[in-house]
C-alpha cells in the first residue's frame, strides 16, 4: 500500500464521515444557514484533530508500548475535551441553532467512542500491513541470500577436484592438459556467471555437465564408463544453475570405478526429469562433502520449488540412484 492509497483511503473515510453526520443527524434538527454550516467544519475539525491524535500519538506511542493505564488517561482527556468543545462551538449565535445539551453530550460521546474506535482499528490494520511486508521482505532476503550461500558451496568442489586431475595430467606430461585448463577456465566462467544469476538455459546446464564428466575422465589410469543420454534441449528452456552436477559429481567421487555411470534427462515444457545411477561400494561411505553436496541440493529445490518438486535418492542393490524432478522456469 503506497502513501498515496493510505492518503486516498483517509481522504474518502472523513468525506463519508461528514455527509453521514450532515444528512443522517444535523438535517433533522436543523434548517440551512451559514453559520451553521461554519460551525459544522470547525466541529469536523475538532474530530478529525483528536481521531488523528489517538492515530498517531496514543496508539503508537502508548498502546503499542503496552502503557495500558496512560492511554486509557490519554483517551478520557481527549474525549473530557470533546464533551466541552461540542456545546461551546454551538452555542453564542442564535438558540435556532443551539443544541440541548443532552442531546449534544450523547451525540459527542457516540462520536469520541465511534472516531477513536475507528482511528484505533485502522493503526492496528496499518501497523499489521507494514509488519507484514516487512515479514515478506525479509524472507525474500534471506532466501536469496541462502541461495546465493548454497550455490557458492558447490565452487571449492569443483575447484578441488577438478585441480586434482589437471594435476594428475601435468604429472604425466598427457597431451590433454591444455584442453583440460581450456576446460577449467569454461568451468569456473560458468561458476562465476552463476553467482549473479538465478537461472541458465538448459542447454547451458547440460554442457556443464558434459564438460565435468570429460574432466573427471582425464583422471588416472582407472576410468568410470560414463553415458549421458538426454535429448536436444528445447529452446527456450531456463532451470536454476548448479542443480544436477552435484549428483553427478558424487557419482564421480563415491562410485565403483568398475561399474559405469548413467545419466539421463528428459525434458518438455513444464518439467525436467534428472536421473543418475552408479554402481557402490559397500566399504565406501560418503564423506562430509558429498552428504552436504546433496542437503544443499534439497534446501535449494523447497526454496525455489516448495511442493512442486520429486527428489529421491538411495542404495538399490550394488547401485546409488538419484531421481529427480522439477519444473522448468
Amino acid at each position: 500500500m503506497t502513501r498515496r492509497v493510505l492518503v486516498l483511503i483517509h481522504f474518502l473515510f472523513w468525506l463519508f464521515k461528514l455527509g453521514e453526520t450532515y444528512y443522517f443527524y444535523e438535517l433533522k434538527y436543523f434548517e440551512w444557514h451559514p453559520l451553521y454550516f461554519a460551525k459544522l467544519f470547525m466541529l469536523f475539525g475538532f474530530t478529525m484533530a483528536f481521531s488523528y491524535l489517538n492515530y498517531f500519538v496514543l496508539v503508537p506511542v502508548l498502546l503499542f508500548k503496552k502503557r495500558y493505564f496512560l492511554y486509557v488517561i490519554g483517551v478520557l482527556t481527549t474525549a473530557f475535551a470533546h464533551f466541552w468543545i461540542l456545546p461551546w462551538a454551538w452555542g453564542g449565535y442564535s438558540s435556532d441553532y443551539v443544541w440541548p445539551s443532552e442531546m449534544a453530550i450523547r451525540a459527542s460521546a457516540f462520536a469520541t467512542f465511534q472516531h477513536f474506535s475507528v482511528a484505533t482499528l485502522g493503526r492496528f490494520m496499518h501497523y499489521w500491513w507494514i509488519s507484514e511486508q516487512t515479514k515478506r521482505k525479509l524472507r525474500q532476503e534471506l532466501r536469496t541470500a541462502e541461495l546465493q550461500y548454497l550455490k557458492s558451496q558447490v565452487s571449492p568442489h569443483f575447484l578441488f577436484n577438478t585441480l586434482n586431475n589437471i594435476y594428475g595430467l601435468s604429472m604425466r606430461g598427457a597431451k590433454q592438459t591444455p584442453r583440460a585448463i581450456q576446460d577449467l577456465h569454461d568451468m569456473m566462467s560458468y561458476m562465476k556467471g552463476i553467482q549473479e544469476q538465478s537461472q541458465v538455459s538448459l542447454a547451458t546446464e547440460i554442457a556443464h555437465i558434459q564438460n565435468y564428466a570429460r574432466l573427471h575422465e582425464l583422471r588416472g589410469q582407472q576410468r568410470m564408463e560414463f553415458s549421458f543420454n538426454t535429448q536436444e534441449a528445447p529452446d527456450g528452456i531456463s532451470i536454476p544453475p548448479a542443480l544436477m552436477q552435484p549428483f553427478v559429481e558424487n557419482a564421480f567421487k563415491h562410485g565403483d570405478d568398475e561399474l559405469p555411470i548413467e545419466v539421463s534427462l528428459e525434458v518438455d515444457k513444464a518439467e525436467v526429469n534428472f536421473r543418475v545411477v552408479n554402481g557402490l561400494k559397500p566399504s565406501r561411505k560418503k564423506d562430509g562433502v558429498g552428504g552436504i553436496g546433496i542437503q544443499n541440493v534439497e534446501r535449494r529445490l523447497s526454496l525455489l520449488f516448495p511442493k512442486k518438486f520429486d527428489f529421491e535418492y538411495g542404495p538399490e542393490g550394488k547401485q546409488f540412484v538419484v531421481n529427480l524432478k522439477f519444473p522448468v522456469l
